[in-house]
């Protein structure tokens, strides 16, 4: 399997960001590579803008529980271990 280079990943990462299939209603419909890029996206984007309160919040914390395992499967396993902790404080683990 060939490498993508991190500039085209990203290049990659920000189109599909913008589609409709990435924003569309049913996240069930998304494949599972696409479930895992709108989990780390949405996480990053609420967090970096108003916290977890907004991370949990917002429609993307309906998600929330998927997004330590997705955390894991990219090898971001500290960023896992705290969405698991934050997940025990609201109580949706």
């Amino acid at each position: 399997m060939s490498q993508i280079n991190p500039e085209d990943m990203e290049r990659r990462l920000l189109l599909f960001a913008e589609s409709a299939r990435f924003n569309a209603a049913d996240y069930d419909m998304l494949s599972k590579a696409e479930r895992a890029a709108r989990c780390v996206w949405e996480l990053e984007a609420e967090v970096n803008n108003g916290g977890f309160t907004q991370f949990f919040q917002n429609s993307s914390g309906e998600h929330a529980p998927d997004t330590p395992d997705t955390l894991r499967r990219i090898g971001a396993y500290a960023a896992a271990d705290i969405v698991d902790a934050a997940l025990v404080l609201v109580g949706k683990k």
